[in-house]
Parts: structure tokens; C-alpha cells; sequence
């Protein structure tokens, strides 16, 4: 991890910049590496770096490159035992700015030039590492997380109220903000310039098509195996060193763990979350164990070791703890992160250090979203679209009102003639719905724009230092799913044409061809409905609290536990009111509570 502080302000850089670096390591996993030049201080900590050079300017990153030879090649094959850090500093000053481009991997870093006074400060185009910063007065500080920003003593702890609204809306970050007060975040694929004259953002990044040069369903597939195989290549750690996967009964994380299985000399442990039994039965149409799916995959690959991590009994209550002082926002879907966790506990006791994971695949390696039908509309006319709906229909089971809207009415029209439950805001922060029709191509570059990993990873890595690494995240399989044409994701055949051809090299048929959609932790109902104790007690805790209050509906929070269900888990109704809305109040107003400095109830 990395912090820095930049211009005149109270007390010595150095300080302030030590005491970020020491909450950033509150383990002191090693000694921090401190550089300090008049008003400007900066260091890194664990797997931190810092590069200085002549010129002079110094780098100081939270990186991990990827592709690495393409970028030693572009720069004239320097010397090869110079590290990421050294190799990206001299990227750097050998194109400026532009090589943010060039730069593949996961990243976070600072660059300043002491002559102009220049620090940019950038992040990779998903954001797989964090990087905030604050500015009072002329003095700016930047660190990987808040909590070194808030130990600097250059800006006060407090929650960012539209911030966690926005997180209760959709789940995402606001744009540039953090989820604290006066805390900026450095967007992903973005860098912030900062300079005597002032401070901008600016994008180096954006998720476009790339021509590969296909002009066949055969190129296609060949083409798409070939980013596969790269994309999970360049993530794998050193060839005799244990790897751990995440392995579930769908195409995604499937198509990573049987990739890496035919590319990793080393150990490879495959963990698939299992619910209780009685989840299973209380699932309905969804596929609550996807054990015997993932087996299948497993058993085409002799090198997997293919583990069930069945549920331990821990509530998704338990993990709230850790959102609040290692990931330092209010977690997502908080019903899957009991399981998660316990997939990264069994990783470390078979001494892998690195998980696999395929968690944005339905947006790479397997999109197919219904969306696509209103491009094929558009692109192909009636005669592709009756072909596709009929398939979608007899072989996906979707009704004809699901296709005819998706095609044909905007988000706002469909949204009024079937409403999803809304999110449990105070009118005051109440969201505005997203009416734009997009192409499945805009849609995705609209999720892609708002993707940041940096908190949960780096809070991963604080509490079970393992490493999450996305190879259905590499910027090149975007730029290559972006350019796919429309019916090789949707086509006569039905949903992922070419994704069903191109994994049909390493996943099993009854994979491929899975009717049913899969519903991991499934058993969180049962595992919080036995902890009532203490969620009746967070309940009442966000209901007194002044700060929640002010963005949480705490009325409806407290009819919904009071109506709380006994049954018809997997009805959507359901699944929407309270896996969704109640569970992301209770995250929201736990993180409200505890980052305004009010006592927590456990």
C-alpha cells in the first residue's frame, strides 16, 4: 500500500506520511519505505514500491503487471531484472501520461516531478487497487485506503451520506467519491493531475471495441479461446506455486479453473461453495448446490483438486465487522461474502496465495444478455430476431413478454408495468431511475464505467493475505467481447453462441448447457433468521441513529423485520425485498453508524 502527502500544510510531510503508512499496515507486515523532499512525502508499505531516478522524478505504486514482455518490448528491451515499479517509471517518463495506456495490470500509483511540482496519481481501468485522496487548503494527501488519509490527521472521519446512498441505489460508488466526507477516490482507468494551478481528473481509459480481424465463426472461436488462455496466463502465480480457484457449476469461474488447469505446473484447488440441505429443498427452480456441476468440470481436469466448503454456521451479520475496518465502505451482496470468506480461509490452508476468480464473465465470456435481442432487432432485422426468440423460448424457457420488452420499451415504461422493490431511502435521497435504452455494446460499457474492486481487495488481502486476481477482467477480453457481433451472443441458437463453442474444449456439456440459473449461499436466510438476537438489535440501532436516519427509511426498515418471512426464500418478490433492499440497509446503516463514531451494537 502506498501514501503520500504533496504542498505546504501543518506539521512535517514525513510525519503525517508515516503515520498513514502505519495505519495502512496496522500488522507491520514490513518496515515502511519513506521518501521525503521539502513539502512532498511518500512511502509504501507490504507490497508497496518506490522508484526514484535521475531525472528526477519518483514513483511510488500498489501494482502487479500484466503482459509484462509487451510493454519491455515497446520500451527496447530494458534490463530484465528491473522490478514492475522501476519498468513502470520508466514507461512513464519515456511517454508521460500516455503510457497509462500501455500500463496492463492492476495498479495504483504516484508520480511527481519535483521541477514542474506535478503528482499524478492514477488507477488501472477496473480498479482492482484502491487510491484516495483530500485536499485542504494547498496541502493534498493520498493513501490505498481512507484510514490513512484520516490517521494523516488531514481530514476528519465521517460517513459520506449521497455516497452510501448511492451504494443503497445500485450498489455502486458515485462517481470520483468516496464513502467517507471530503475523501476522494481516483476513479478507475482514470488519473488525477494535480499542479500549482489546480487539481483535474482525467480518463486515460475507456471500454471500447478492438478489430481482431475475424470474419468467421471458426476465427471467433479460435480468437476467443486465445484471449482466454492469455488473460488467465498472465495472472498465474509462479509455476510451482499452490493456486486456488473459485469453481461453481456455471460457465465463468468454470471456464478460468479449467484454463488454468491446463496452464498451471503447480497445485490447483478448486473450492466450491454448498449450502445446507434444507436450502437446497427451500432454492425452488433456482440451483442452490452447484457441487455436482463443478465436479464435472473438475473431473475433466486431472491437475484440479476439486473442495466443497460447506457452510461453517457463521451469519452474514459476521462480516459486517470487516466491511466497516479492513474494506472501509458498506458491502455488497452481504449474503455471499460468509461463504467468500471461507473459500479464502480453506485457500490459505492449502497455501495458495493467489485466487482465481471469473466474478464480471457475464459481461466477457459469456454475455448474452436478453438486452441483445434489441440489437439484433436493430443489426438483423426480423427474420435474426424471430429465430433467436423462438430459441429463447423452447431452449431458455423465456416467456414472450420478457422478449417483446426487452426488445421494444424503454427501462422507464418497463420498470412502471412490472416495479422492482425500492430501495429503502429517505425521500430525500430518493434515486432517479435510468431510463436510457442502450444497446447490449452501450449497456456494457455503462457497467464496465462503473466498476471499482480497489476496497474489496485490498481488504481481502489485509484479513486472509490472499490475492483476488479477475482474468475475466483483462481490458483486452473486454475490448474483444465489445467487438463481438451481435449473434455470436445471441443468435438463432439461442444465448452465447460462441461462448458454448469456444468452452467447449474444457467445460463438459451438462455445464454448457445448464437450464437452471445457480443461487450460491442460498442458506443466508437460514444462518440470519437463527441470529435474531442481534439483528433485531442492528435493526434498532440504525432506527435510533440520527445519521442513518437521514438516509435510511428506517420505517419500512423496521415493518420489514417485523414482517419478516417463514418461507418463499426463492420467490423474487422476496429475494429482492430482502436479500437486496434489506439486507444493503442493514450494511448502509451499520457503516453509517460505526464511521460517524456511534456505538455499534456488537
Amino acid at each position: 500500500m502506498i501514501a503520500g502527502i504533496s504542498g505546504p500544510g501543518r506539521g512535517r510531510p514525513a510525519d503525517a506520511c508515516r503515520a498513514a503508512l502505519d495505519a495502512l499496515s496496522p500488522r507491520q507486515l514490513s518496515s515502511p519505505l519513506l521518501f521525503e523532499e521539502l513539502d512532498f512525502a511518500c512511502g509504501a508499505v507490504g507490497d508497496g514500491h518506490v522508484s526514484s531516478s535521475p531525472e528526477p522524478s519518483l514513483v511510488v505504486a500498489d501494482l502487479r503487471l500484466d503482459y509484462r514482455p509487451d510493454l519491455t518490448r515497446a520500451l527496447g528491451s530494458p534490463p530484465t531484472e528491473l522490478t514492475d515499479a522501476a519498468l513502470v517509471h520508466l514507461a512513464l517518463e519515456r511517454w508521460g501520461t500516455d503510457a497509462l495506456a500501455r500500463i496492463e495490470g492492476d495498479f495504483a500509483l504516484a508520480w511527481y516531478r519535483p521541477r514542474s511540482r506535478t503528482l499524478v496519481l492514477a488507477r488501472d481501468p477496473l480498479g482492482q487497487r484502491p487510491l484516495f485522496w483530500s485536499r485542504r487548503g494547498q496541502r493534498l494527501t493520498f493513501a490505498s485506503m481512507p484510514r490513512g488519509l484520516h490517521a494523516s490527521g488531514e481530514v476528519a472521519r465521517a460517513p459520506d451520506l449521497a455516497s452510501v446512498a448511492g451504494f443503497m441505489a445500485n450498489g455502486q460508488h458515485p462517481r470520483a467519491h468516496s464513502f467517507f466526507d471530503q475523501v476522494q477516490r481516483v476513479s478507475p482507468g482514470h488519473y488525477v493531475i494535480v499542479t500549482p494551478n489546480g487539481v483535474e481528473e482525467r480518463a486515460f481509459w475507456k471500454p471500447e471495441e478492438r478489430d481482431d480481424g475475424c470474419r468467421s465463426f471458426e476465427e471467433y472461436v479460435e480468437a476467443y479461446r486465445r484471449k482466454l488462455d492469455d488473460a488467465v496466463a498472465t495472472r498465474l502465480p509462479p509455476r510451482s506455486a499452490p493456486l486456488a480457484t473459485h469453481l461453481s457449476g456455471g460457465l465463468d469461474s468454470g471456464a478460468v479453473s479449467a484454463t488454468a488447469a491446463r496452464l498451471h505446473d503447480g497445485p490447483l484447488f478448486a473450492f466450491t461453495a454448498v449450502p445446507s440441505a434444507l436450502a437446497r429443498v427451500q432454492a425452488g427452480a433456482l440451483l442452490a448446490d452447484e457441487g455436482p456441476l463443478a465436479a464435472r468440470t473438475a473431473s475433466l481436469h486431472s491437475s484440479i483438486r476439486h473442495r466443497l466448503v460447506e457452510p461453517d454456521g457463521s451469519s452474514p451479520l459476521d462480516q459486517l465487522a470487516d466491511g466497516l475496518r479492513l474494506h472501509e465502505r458498506p458491502k455488497f451482496n452481504l449474503c455471499n461474502h460468509g461463504w467468500l470468506s471461507h473459500i479464502r480461509r480453506e485457500a490459505v490452508a492449502n497455501g495458495a496465495k493467489v485466487i482465481l476468480t471469473g466474478e464480471i464473465g457475464n459481461w466477457t465470456i459469456s454475455a448474452g444478455p436478453i438486452a441483445a435481442m434489441r440489437s439484433l432487432w436493430q443489426e438483423r432485422g426480423m427474420g435474426g430476431w424471430l429465430a433467436a426468440a423462438h430459441s429463447l423460448r423452447t431452449v431458455h424457457g423465456a416467456r414472450w413478454q420478457g422478449i417483446l420488452a426487452s426488445t421494444f420499451l424503454s427501462p422507464w415504461v418497463r420498470e412502471r408495468l412490472q416495479p422492482s422493490p425500492s430501495p429503502l431511502l429517505t425521500p430525500a435521497f430518493a434515486p432517479e431511475h435510468d431510463a436510457t435504452a442502450r444497446s447490449w455494446r452501450d449497456d456494457a460499457r455503462h457497467a464496465f464505467a462503473a466498476m471499482d474492486f480497489g476496497e474489496y481487495r485490498a481488504g481481502t488481502k489485509a484479513s486472509s493475505e490472499v490475492e483476488e486476481r479477475d482474468p475475466t477482467a483483462d481490458p483486452r477480453l473486454i475490448a474483444f467481447a465489445l467487438s463481438l457481433p451481435v449473434e455470436m451472443v445471441m443468435g438463432p441458437s439461442g444465448r452465447r453462441p460462441l461462448a458454448l463453442a469456444a468452452l467447449g474444449d474444457r467445460l463438459p456439456q451438462d455445464v454448457l448447457r445448464a437450464p437452471r440459473k445457480g443461487y450460491q449461499g442460498s442458506d443466508w436466510h437460514l444462518t440470519l433468521s437463527a441470529d435474531r438476537d442481534r439483528l433485531q438489535a442492528l435493526v434498532e440501532a440504525i432506527v435510533a441513529s440520527p445519521v442513518a436516519g437521514e438516509v435510511i427509511d428506517t420505517v419500512r426498515l423496521r415493518k420489514l423485520w417485523e414482517a419478516w418471512p417463514t418461507g418463499g426464500w426463492d420467490r423474487s418478490n422476496v429475494m429482492q425485498t430482502y436479500r437486496n433492499g434489506f439486507l444493503q440497509a442493514l450494511t448502509a446503516g451499520h457503516f453509517l453508524i460505526g464511521a460517524s463514531g456511534e456505538p455499534l451494537p456488537f
